[in-house]
């Protein structure tokens, strides 16, 4: 996966936190990092000019989206088996008893033929019995990527449409604009509206958030991001114009295309210019994984011209197994107020993370603010989630929360793709009369589908086959090839 794919994820990465569950604590401290070092700025500074702090408002900000490059802490496997979930229970620690009791389930759990979860139903239990909450269904398109997701909620009585998500993608699959709408009254009515552009590589070049006053789409914070690459596909700056200014962001790459230096600068109108606002600077091993990562804020004398002087907020540092696992991490607050935290990682024999452990200080010492253990089943695949939280001097366990996974394990489509991926389809461009010819002669269905996720075409085919497809308009499709053990997909470009 590319940085510039990556920055297009509807889940904003952050410094190694691409997995829900991997590393929660450090994944949730490393999303203060830049509230830390913003907040810090604008309080030191007392600057006029009002500085964003929430991330999500400049989404989807390929500015630390791109620092999923960073390196993943922990050491990553490749896995030929999946987890298809059946159900998943959440219980809430009782500290009273220091027992477990239910909070909510998820069931009813599907997936499409290419392993896309695309309907859940949420229960809370409300002490006797469980109380439907929310019904989630999700629809993609031939390229894997979600065209729709509608969520209703229970009213009591029944079933009320509340959020939904419209997608639409361009002929290589790239997400060209988003609506979202929210329930208003009785009825669903549009909310936001993103927009983005892309060049002939992919690289998203343009982003826009409207938001909808009730007659017309009007600008949003964020009026449009404009973003430019190196040869290398790597964002070197990411322009932010929002309605309460504008930022820019610079990065630089070492060799290996690993960022190694952020810096933010804001416009600010006493200065008639961009300033410098805040500095990240990052260290990695010989093996890309991040070792050190240090957090400079511009502080101005006088807290309002526009010259500054670089310090130092936070320092982070990191270390590592010969695995590759994380195994400590500690983040150290200087002029920022932030309390200083270390944490410990520890993994079982199959490099699976089962233990991590987060200090915060207390006083003069570091001592526990929360544990979080996971288990495995035999194929590595996880089964269980535990979080204890400690009180502020960590001797007592004030709250907790917990997550058992029932799953069925399968062999995932990427290696199914892997195993039957010989499959010829040529010529291609063509006229839309071509020749497809896997390396099976076992019954298999071939299907067409345009850009839009829609059917257009379906046979069945037993080896090389001649398709006509002469039908269809000019434009890019998805041709897959399905049979007994999976699915595998080509693009398919028809012209004239």
């Amino acid at each position: 996966m590319t940085k510039s794919q990556m920055s297009r994820q509807t889940k904003i990465m952050f410094l190694g936190c691409e997995n829900d569950y991997l590393y929660s604590s450090i994944c949730f401290m490393k999303k203060l990092l830049l509230i830390a070092l913003l907040v810090c700025v604008k309080q030191l500074n007392a600057q006029s000019q009002s500085i964003n702090i929430n991330q999500k408002q400049i989404e989807p900000n390929i500015t630390f989206a791109n620092n999923a490059r960073l390196a993943n802490g922990g050491h990553q496997q490749t896995q030929s088996l999946i987890a298809l979930y059946d159900s998943i229970y959440n219980w809430k620690l009782d500290t009273s008893t220091m027992t477990w009791k239910y909070l909510s389930k998820t069931i009813g759990i599907s997936y499409d033929v290419q392993q896309n979860q695309t309907t859940y139903l949420n229960q809370n239990w409300n002490g006797g019995s469980w109380v439907n909450r929310l019904i989630d269904t999700t629809a993609y398109n031939a390229g894997n990527k979600m065209v729709s997701q509608l969520q209703k909620t229970w009213n009591g009585t029944a079933w009320v449409d509340t959020f939904k998500i419209k997608n639409t993608y361009d002929a290589n699959y790239n997400l060209t604009i988003s609506l979202t709408q929210k329930l208003s009254g009785t009825v669903l009515a549009n909310s936001i509206l993103d927009s983005m552009t892309y060049d002939s590589k992919n690289n998203q070049t343009y982003y826009s958030k409207k938001t909808w006053n009730g007659t017309a789409w009007v600008n949003s914070l964020i009026i449009g991001n404009a973003y430019t690459y190196d040869a290398n596909n790597n964002i070197i700056t990411d322009q932010v114009n929002g309605s309460g200014g504008q930022t820019i962001y610079t990065y630089t790459y070492n060799s290996s295309n690993y960022v190694v230096n952020e810096l933010r600068q804001d416009f600010v109108v006493t200065c008639s210019s961009f300033i410098n606002t805040f500095q990240n600077k990052y260290w990695y091993n010989s093996s890309n994984k991040l070792t050190t990562f240090v957090g400079l804020a511009c502080i101005r004398s006088g807290g309002s011209s526009c010259p500054c002087n670089w310090q130092i907020c936070l320092e982070e540092m990191r270390g590592y197994d010969t695995h590759n696992n994380l195994t400590s991490d500690s983040v150290l607050y200087n002029i920022c107020s932030n309390p200083s935290t270390v944490s410990s990682f520890t993994y079982d024999a199959n490099n699976n993370l089962i233990i991590e452990l987060l200090k915060t200080v207390y006083g003069s010492a570091f001592v526990n603010n929360n544990i979080n253990t996971y288990t495995y089943d035999a194929n590595n695949l996880k089964t269980s989630y535990t979080r204890k939280n400690f009180n502020s001097a960590g001797t007592k366990v004030i709250s907790g929360d917990s997550t058992v996974y029932y799953f069925t394990a399968v062999t995932s489509i990427n290696q199914i793709k892997n195993n039957i991926a010989k499959i010829s389809v040529y010529p291609n461009p063509s006229n839309g009369l071509f020749v497809v010819e896997p390396n099976s002669t076992d019954k298999q269905t071939l299907q067409i589908f345009d850009v839009n996720g829609k059917l257009v075409l379906s046979q069945t085919i037993t080896g090389k086959a001649n398709i006509d497809a002469s039908n269809l308009a000019e434009g890019v499709y998805n041709l897959s090839l399905i049979n007994t053990n999976g699915v595998v997909n080509k693009r398919l470009v028809i012209v004239r």
